[in-house]
Parts: structure tokens; sequence; C-alpha cells
């Protein structure tokens, strides 16, 4: 697909779709079942009771294709099978179905070598995260820059308020309002103006789902604000796109032993 320059938010989905349906062709997976499960905190084992993760809040929807995966985060995940002719004709206005879809591209692209490490981490990984992306900002951008971290992410969140002016928005009623780490938390119907603001955006890949990225996207092209998309959701998109993709911790595969976490 050729890389976005103006995020034209129509037809989209159907420029994934034909992105999917030529891989898979390519592929010979046309016919190929893909597996999907949902993972939990179980799972990721993350420190904290902060992360949505943990609070059953958010899952993850997993897909899995002769032996490679994929995953995205869902509020709807779904377990299932279908042959992967099946998932290309799933109404992508469906959250559930779009989780379906974006898993199972990223298990296709990792099979066909385009990504390679797309498993959420797990454990203290996610603390360690946030330093990482802290550390990341300060060399790209300076101390003296405003952040938008779209998406309430709790060691990324911790890290930048030590260093930068940070603004959070977050579409969870339960965050929104609340102060963490000496930050308020805003309401996602603000990321416009907070974009408007800074001079760099973090953007939860969990967007792809929620069906705003392109939106959040088109606001940073039309601020000119430089961004970066952070987590596993949308690794494959942002790799057809031409986008930057900051997720550190990401596993090439799943860690023995984990059917039984």
């Amino acid at each position: 697909m050729k890389r976005v320059e103006a995020m034209n938010l129509s037809g989209l989905n159907e420029q994934f779709r034909e992105a999917l349906k030529s891989r898979l062709e390519d592929l010979g997976l046309l016919e190929e079942k893909a597996r999907f499960l949902t993972l939990d905190s179980n799972f990721v084992r993350l420190p904290s009771r902060e992360y949505a993760l943990m609070r059953g809040k958010e899952f993850i929807e997993h897909c899995e294709v002769r032996g490679c995966c994929g995953q995205a985060f869902t509020d709807r995940p779904r377990e299932t099978e279908m042959r992967l002719k099946d998932v290309l004709r799933l109404n992508l206005e469906d959250v559930t179905n779009r989780a379906l879809f974006f898993s199972a591209l990223n298990a296709v692209m990792r099979l066909s070598g385009e990504v390679k490490r797309v498993i959420h981490c797990v454990k203290g990984e996610a603390e360690e995260c946030g330093e990482v992306m802290a550390r990341e900002i300060l060399e790209r951008y300076g101390r003296g820059v405003r952040v938008a971290h779209i998406g309430y992410q709790p060691s990324h969140v911790e890290a930048l308020s030590k260093l930068f002016k940070v603004y959070v928005t977050d579409m969870n009623p339960e965050n929104v309002g609340k102060v963490k780490f000496g930050v308020r938390i805003l309401d996602s119907s603000l990321n416009r103006e907070v974009i408007s603001k800074a001079d760099v955006v973090l953007i939860t890949g969990s967007s792809l789902i929620n069906n705003t990225l392109f939106e959040l996207l088109d606001y940073c092209r039309r601020f000119r604000v430089p961004h970066l998309i952070y987590g596993i959701t949308a690794i494959g998109v942002a790799k057809i796109m031409g986008l930057q993709v900051f997720c550190p911790f990401a596993h090439e595969s799943m860690p023995e032993g984990w059917r039984d976490a």
C-alpha cells in the first residue's frame, strides 16, 4: 500500500483489507484457519492494577496462524476459529471484528517476516517501558518539550511527568478527572486541543481498534506535530503506512508455558 500522507479517513479500512488479502494470496493462506484467544491479566502479570488490563477493563485479542502470533488490545474480545478468507469479510465498523482483523493482520505480517516483535511485554517490562520512552523523548526533542500522551499508560505517564509538561487524555470515564503522578487525566474529547499544544504526540495503538487513530494522525498532520504510536496493536498497520512505533519490550514469540498461565 502507498504511504498515506494526508489522512483521508474514508476508505482506509478497505485499504487494509486489500493489504491483508494480497498477503494471504501471496502466502497461500486464504483457506488457512486462524485461531483467536482472549488473554488477560494472568498472561501479562503486570506489576500494578493501574493498568486497565490488570483490572479486567481491557483484554488482548490473540491470533495464531501457522505458529505465528499477532495481538491487539480490545475491551470486547472474542474466542473463535475462522478461515482467513472469512476474516477478510468481517465488518470493520464493529469493534470486536476490528480486534479480530488487526490481530490477524499482525500475525500474517509476522509470518511473512515484515514485522518481528508483535507480542505484548510481561511483568516488569511494562514499568521499564516508561523509563525508556522518557529517555528517548529527551534525546530526540530535549527537556523543554510538551508531550501529549493519548491513552493512559501508567509507567509512561509516571516517567514522562518527571521530565516534561505532559497532557494525558483517556476514553475511560474511571480515569478522566483523576490526578495520576501529578497529571490530571483529560477526556478524549479534548484530543484536538491537546495535540495543538504539544511538541510531540504519543498515540496508543489501541486507537486503531476504537477507530480514532486516523483522526488523531490527522490532527498531528494539521498541527505539524511529530508523533509515535506505542504498543503492539497497530504494528502491522504502522508498517504498511510507514509510521513509527514505540514498543521496546515486545516479544518475537510467546513465552514458554504461557498456555498454563
